[in-house]
């Protein structure tokens, strides 16, 4: 079972841009914040085949429905940019099974990595798109990978209201 603390008190005192939060029951998210700007991306509401995704900045602010039957490749892509903190060639991909969210990271010589995020209303030409880029501190990927363990392998217990 996990113990969870104040955690924005802690990530604040540690200076995290990073966090895991419980909110009822078992739902669980997990916020990355830009090291550059505060934008923040959210994963939350992990039940059924999917979740949801925010995406939110000084000045706008999207939300998606990803479908994901096979959440553990997205799990694994931050465990593999966890595992390369020092760097890697060319770019790192992941992308949700519809398009929803894609994410692409390259690093840098200094140990930043940008983490590209793109999140789309729908496959059409006339759906929205929004899109932006995070940066990421070197010591804060082995962090985030852990919370997306935790975060992938919690599902929401979505049970029917009988009364209902």
């Amino acid at each position: 079972m996990l113990k969870f603390i104040d955690v924005k008190k802690k990530a604040a005192q540690r200076g995290d841009h990073y966090r895991l939060r419980k909110f009822t029951g078992m739902e669980f998210s997990v916020v990355i914040k830009s090291a550059h700007d505060g934008t923040a991306l959210e994963f939350f509401d992990h039940a059924g085949d999917g979740y949801k995704v925010s995406l939110r900045g000084s000045n706008y602010q999207g939300t998606v429905c990803v479908y994901d039957v096979e959440p553990a490749h997205l799990r694994a892509f931050f465990h593999d940019l966890a595992a390369h903190w020092r760097g890697w060639q060319d770019e790192k991909k992941w992308g949700s099974l519809e398009g929803e969210l894609t994410l692409t990271a390259v690093t840098d010589s200094t140990g930043h990595t940008s983490l590209l995020v793109r999140l789309r209303s729908g496959p059409y030409p006339y759906d929205w798109s929004l899109t932006t880029t995070l940066l990421i501190e070197a010591g804060q990927l082995e962090q985030i990978a852990a919370q997306m363990e935790t975060f992938v392998k919690h599902k929401c217990d979505v049970k029917p209201n009988p009364q209902a």
